[in-house]
């Protein structure tokens, strides 16, 4: 198991997870698929986390008088808000529970990314934003790792190598 949010990363990002992706068995390209949306799921946790706390610090250097505070709020609020997708916005909902390891590692580099700047509030939302595109960059790369993962699955059932009975008698057992 990973220690860190990095080595998770790498370890499902490193080429190496995908070579004999034709020849190892179903349960193998299953587990590996799914060990890859396992990660996709963190890195889209992280970087929701990351998002509301660039949005948060950079509504943060609003003042905060009495007389505007319910103005702070609203656009904190707005802020907020901008990144959550309803059922208007998107066809499908998909809420993921991350376990607690893995919530335990993104809070804890999160945490790193900020330790020492909390006096250099420009620096710490830098950081912060770049750190946002650098996971960007990185669930793109596992989007295609899920892609030739979930397309060696597809064609195991095309050619009949795979079949859904075998599934739902797995299922059944």
């Amino acid at each position: 198991m990973p220690t860190t949010l990095e080595d998770a990363v790498d370890e499902v990002l490193s080429p190496s997870f995908l070579v004999g992706a034709q020849s190892i068995s179903m349960d193998d390209l299953r587990s590996r698929r799914e060990q890859a949306q396992g990660i996709e799921s963190m890195l889209s946790y992280v970087r929701r986390l990351l998002q509301a706390r660039i949005d948060i610090l950079k509504n943060s250097a609003l003042p905060t008088t009495d007389e505007n505070l319910s103005v702070v709020a609203e656009e904190l609020s707005k802020s907020l808000a901008h990144h959550v997708k309803g059922p208007e916005m998107s066809s499908r909902f998909v809420e993921v529970e991350l376990p607690e390891n893995l919530q335990g590692l993104a809070h804890e580099w999160m945490n790193s990314l900020a330790k020492g700047m909390t006096h250099d509030h420009d620096r710490l939302v830098m950081t912060l934003e770049e750190a946002e595109r650098g996971i960007s960059a990185k669930r793109h790369k596992l989007h295609e790792v899920l892609e030739v993962l979930s397309s060696e699955v597809k064609d195991r059932y095309k050619s009949g190598e795979a079949s859904i009975d075998s599934v739902l008698n797995e299922r059944r057992s």
